[in-house]
């Protein structure tokens, strides 16, 4: 339909290469009263004891109401670092889709809304893609 029918309407697609580099904080100890050893880095992570630095290496998006289909075309860049995960970091690459799609409602007004995936990427290096 035409969105007047109150159902929503993809009309916009965005997607990007990210990068998110976890480091568990520095005053963060192994070793000492209340601590847990061989905790996980995923366990750290979630209960905030890590650093997260997000990086977009690129992006692209795509206005797609009277669309029906697209593609998007993402190379990684010639500088772009492996992943890797340590015991204390890990370096993890993400294709994140937006989805933002909008319906009519009575009296003219709009109603949006935004859908987010994660995608994980494994990078194998350097000239990746």
């Amino acid at each position: 339909g035409d969105g007047s029918d109150g159902r929503f309407r993809c009309e916009r697609v965005s997607v990007s290469l990210e990068t998110e580099e976890v480091v568990v904080a520095g005053a963060v100890d192994d070793v000492g009263p209340g601590s847990t050893p061989n905790k996980s880095l995923a366990d750290r992570e979630r209960d905030g004891e890590c650093v997260v630095t997000r990086k977009v290496w690129c992006e692209r998006s795509e206005w797609t109401l009277e669309t029906r289909e697209t593609h998007f075309c993402l190379a990684s860049p010639t500088d772009a670092p492996a992943s890797f995960r340590t015991s204390r970091a890990q370096l993890r690459w993400i294709a994140r889709f937006e989805f933002t799609a909008s319906a009519e409602r009575g009296g003219g007004r709009r109603a949006e809304r935004k859908v987010e995936w994660r995608m994980p990427v494994e990078m194998s290096g350097a000239h990746a893609s």
